[in-house]
């Protein structure tokens, strides 16, 4: 038997090191792949550990109450929505959340009105000037690619504002937010934020406190009469009853949504019977009216709207902002 060169033998070997050296490196990517990604923020003294499509806030408080500024609908009226942001912060809020409809749509008909991007994006910007936490979901007027190129430029700004397309759930210290959002009536066309509302189960399961569960969603639950928060000039209502299902299949008692101006500035409860303002209750479906101008259907016509909910315990209840 003729014994190979010495030469072939080291290449062999050299061969074999560098493919252990290869499994090894490969190994350890797959370990830091699967590692979980974790981000902390730290606003004021509230404290948010980000993990992909979820945040946890970490800090704990002696109390069982939250509350935070809603706005819904400026449609480019970030004039309103700074108005809003400093009466909320003067009445120290824990956050602002912010429902939809930045955009105005009119900038390709009008010249004396902003581009869809810089509609999101001053609207968006308006509130993130507090520096308080700012839950962000779009509307039926948002294009995808206007909003997430505003979204991707306001968070290397304002690290407080979080995309709640994106993050899915907030693991609150006195609250839960789920977020939808999608929507599926006739007004969310392509390019937009179209599509049926998805599954809760997944962020359901990660509770692990009985603290209220509140969903975010610019679309509006299905209500039954007069009273509802998606009842339309043409005394339609319009919300969607698959909203309703998953609230009740998933023991969601809370929602906060906009969309239909005319139906704002009210709360109802799971029956849909309004709630009185500044009354808590055990379950609230909730439209906060549009901060730009119009007209509601009690007839009252307002330059803008917008809200204070507050959380106490497992109980919400609503207050009321306007400029006339």
């Amino acid at each position: 038997m003729i014994n190979p060169p010495i030469k072939t033998q080291t290449t062999q070997k050299k061969l074999l090191k560098r493919l252990i050296i290869g499994i090894f490196l490969t190994l350890i990517l797959f370990i830091l792949l699967g590692c979980e990604q974790k981000q902390i923020l730290k606003i004021d003294d509230m404290i948010f550990e980000i993990k992909e499509d979820q945040v946890i806030q970490t800090n704990i408080d002696s109390d069982q109450t939250a509350s935070f500024g809603v706005i819904s609908d400026p449609h480019g009226k970030s004039e309103n929505v700074a108005a809003f942001s400093r009466i909320f912060l003067q009445k120290k809020v824990d956050g602002i959340i912010l429902l939809g409809d930045y955009a105005n749509n009119k900038a390709t008909i009008d010249p004396n009105h902003l581009f869809d991007f810089d509609d999101i994006y001053f609207c968006i910007k308006a509130a993130a000037q507090t520096n308080l936490p700012i839950y962000v979901i779009p509307g039926n007027h948002e294009y995808k690619k206007d909003y997430f190129q505003a979204l991707e430029k306001l968070n290397n700004e304002h690290p407080n504002v979080f995309d709640m397309t994106k993050i899915r759930f907030i693991h609150g210290e006195d609250f839960n937010f789920i977020s939808n959002p999608y929507g599926s009536d006739f007004t969310y066309v392509l390019g937009h934020f179209e599509g049926d509302i998805k599954s809760f189960e997944e962020y359901i399961n990660l509770l692990n406190n009985t603290n209220p569960v509140i969903l975010l969603s610019h679309q509006p639950p299905r209500c039954n009469n007069k009273e509802g928060i998606d009842r339309t000039n043409k005394e339609i209502n319009v919300g969607d009853n698959t909203i309703n299902i998953l609230m009740r299949n998933n023991n969601i008692k809370f929602s906060l949504s906009g969309h239909i101006h005319e139906a704002g500035r009210k709360g109802v409860d799971s029956q849909c019977q309004l709630i009185p303002e500044n009354t808590f209750s055990t379950t609230m479906l909730f439209n906060p009216g549009t901060a730009t101008e119009w007209t509601y259907n009690n007839n009252e016509t307002l330059s803008a709207s917008a809200a204070i909910i507050t959380i106490n315990g497992s109980q919400m209840s609503y207050e009321l902002f306007k400029i006339e």
